[in-house]
């Protein structure tokens, strides 16, 4: 299930690069080192033997990244136009979204032993503040739906739907928005449960990691626990992660089965233009 969720938060993310201009783009994945030491700076204050051990692995990370998988995400993106606009299905949509996990899972893979030989280097301070940033960011995930007024929930989800949907085919139509706002009225508040799932998941892993165990045995359950993060999901939040997520498909299949020509074009060009932003990176020779 958290396959669909980690697309679905890479869309976002493609959503936002789609707003940049090219160049924009190519300084964000050109220094993305930077911009992942700062959202990692919300959870751990890298010592310097960390920002060195970081600094050694990811320049050889992020040259495989640019030269073996940047042109395969520009090959999706140049191939989704003529297969999407022709018309498509909620199974065409799902079987893009397992295509893209391929990739992300694959990423995953690679960055997981970087990952657990900075965990391991923590310190005592890092250690002691780590709950307190991780529960920091558990509650900024409830946001807005902790309103128990759920038809104003269900107007924000469509809001934000409506938002997303806009940056890749431009303006929306009367009847667009008409048909997400009328859909919005099936969307299940997720994020209170999605806290609680997030909170079963941190005490696992502040136990594993707080047993200070030795480096094979932390790396092979420190990636269990990355993988197999569904199984604390529990049964209801996992209903409702499937229920939204085929919410979402069927909206955005409802959506690209009606464009018009004019948005029909805008997605085109978006999608071929981020195409190849993608192919320039990995052509690109790294820094």
């Amino acid at each position: 299930m958290y396959r669909t969720k980690e697309f679905l938060d890479l869309l976002k993310i493609c959503v936002i690069s789609l707003l940049l201009q090219s160049c924009t783009v190519q300084y964000a994945y050109n220094n993305l080192d930077r911009f992942i030491l700062w959202g990692v700076s919300d959870y751990i204050q890298m010592t310097t033997s960390q920002r060195a051990l970081f600094d050694a692995e990811f320049e050889g990370l992020h040259r495989w990244h640019r030269e073996t998988q940047l042109p395969k995400y520009a090959k999706i993106l140049r191939e989704l136009p003529p297969a999407l606009l022709d018309g498509t299905s909620s199974e065409e949509l799902l079987a893009l979204e397992e295509k893209t996990f391929v990739l992300i899972e694959t990423t995953f893979e690679r960055v997981l032993p970087l990952s657990s030989q900075i965990l391991l280097m923590m310190n005592e301070q890092q250690m002691a503040k780590l709950p307190i940033f991780l529960e920091r960011a558990n509650r900024n995930i409830i946001g807005k739906e902790g309103s128990e007024d759920l038809a104003r929930v269900q107007s924000i989800w469509a809001s934000e739907l409506s938002s997303y949907a806009r940056r890749f085919v431009g303006r929306l139509s009367r009847s667009q928005r008409s048909y997400i706002k009328t859909r919005s009225a099936d969307y299940i508040p997720e994020r209170i449960l999605w806290f609680e799932y997030r909170k079963r998941w941190q005490q696992d892993f502040m136990t594993l990691l707080f047993k200070k165990p030795n480096k094979i045995y932390f790396e092979e359950q420190f990636s269990d626990l990355v993988k197999n993060r569904e199984r604390y999901y529990g049964a209801p939040l996992t209903d409702i992660f499937a229920h939204n997520e085929n919410l979402s498909r069927e909206i955005a299949v409802w959506l690209i089965n009606n464009l018009s020509e004019s948005q029909r074009k805008y997605l085109e060009e978006r999608l071929l233009g981020l195409s190849k932003d993608f192919q320039d990176l990995s052509n690109y020779n790294a820094r």
